[in-house]
């Protein structure tokens, strides 16, 4: 990492001073931040220039470099500068888009989700009715601090009581098949739509491409049957110690099950798909370098703030206030806190070819 780091710093610095600059001006300091910037990709540079630093901008953290112009005072930002725009379509329309993509789709992925919420309900009452006593021994009382109230709860149920109650490896499979389609529909919509606008073609379906939606897929499985899994254990944990049996257990889980999370998931999700589908729309047209992030609605997150107007190479992170690296808002590699009803979207920066 650092040896590309430093060798995109020397490919910035040799095309500065071959421009008449002095590299020494550029303001990344002694310890560049790996991050990811648009900035060598300035209007002015040759197609030779271009070439040289691209490998560059994916390295330097730097929101902006600045170079000398040929009098040595006057200085211009090569991130402000950096893209000639073309764009086929405003801030507000890209927003719209975005939201028409997503709303429609997720009605569909709510019952899918909820229907698989369901059976897991049902199977946990069923399992809590063959559990015997001594299956739920608790450990001693739970130490008070946040951070370790998860590990103690997980620890207070037996691991043979809490696998037969919910095992969440054997719901993986059946959450992904049930919620599949659901998120391959908005994705191929919003791609396809990204590259209608962008080059007036038909988006193909890739490997690539169904290797997202497949990845996403998993990934929500995962996640949604691991946080079912430390809510039975809590559930549980609260309803012996309160001496409420297996009638306790069922109901501290309604919400659980409900159709109130149900709804979150797949708004969540939907965003997810839209906003990745985007980004492959846009690739596959080989017309769309950048990619810009846009906060919207009255609830937007301190840190998405940050990235409100960043712009990044197609295939590059947008950092956010958190420290997070995202390749689009609502990427799976974010934590729920960064990701559940987000509602930011994203742009393209297109090179004016003209």
């Amino acid at each position: 990492e650092k040896q590309d780091l430093d060798k995109g710093v020397r490919s910035v610095q040799q095309v500065i001073t071959a421009r008449g600059g002095n590299p020494k001006d550029a303001p990344w300091g002694e310890k560049p931040i790996l991050g990811f910037s648009l900035g060598p990709y300035d209007g002015d540079f040759s197609v030779e220039d271009r070439l040289e630093i691209v490998g560059a901008s994916a390295v330097l953290g730097s929101s902006s470099v600045s170079k000398s112009t040929s009098n040595g005072n006057k200085r211009r930002n090569i991130r402000t500068l950096s893209m000639t725009r073309d764009d086929p379509m405003d801030v507000d329309a890209a927003q719209r888009r975005a939201i028409a993509h997503g709303q429609q789709f997720v009605k569909p992925l709510v019952a899918a989700v909820l229907r698989v919420l369901k059976s897991q309900k049902i199977h946990i009452a069923e399992q809590l009715q063959e559990l015997t006593p001594q299956e739920l021994v608790l450990s001693p009382k739970l130490s008070m601090e946040p951070r370790n109230r998860q590990l103690a709860v997980v620890r207070a149920v037996s691991a043979a009581a809490l696998k037969k109650l919910f095992d969440p490896r054997t719901w993986d499979e059946v959450f992904a098949a049930a919620v599949a389609d659901h998120l391959a529909q908005p994705f191929l919509a919003a791609a396809s739509d990204a590259t209608r606008t962008v080059a007036k073609e038909e988006f193909i379906f890739s490997i690539m491409a169904q290797e997202a939606v497949r990845t996403q897929t998993f990934k929500l499985a995962g996640q949604v049957n691991q946080t079912t899994l430390r809510k039975v254990a809590h559930a549980v944990q609260g309803a012996v110690d309160n001496a409420e049996g297996a009638a306790g257990i069922v109901k501290r889980l309604e919400s659980t099950f409900g159709r109130n999370r149900a709804r979150v998931i797949a708004r969540t999700e939907i965003i997810t798909a839209v906003q990745e589908g985007q980004v492959h729309g846009w690739r596959s047209t080989g017309e769309v370098p950048g990619k810009q992030w846009h906060v919207s609605g009255n609830n937007t997150r301190e840190s998405h703030f940050a990235a409100d107007g960043q712009e990044v190479m197609l295939e590059a992170m947008f950092v956010l206030g958190s420290g997070a690296y995202a390749n689009a808002p609502g990427d799976t590699r974010l934590t729920a806190g960064d990701r559940v009803n987000c509602q930011c979207f994203m742009t393209p920066i297109i090179l004016n070819q003209g």
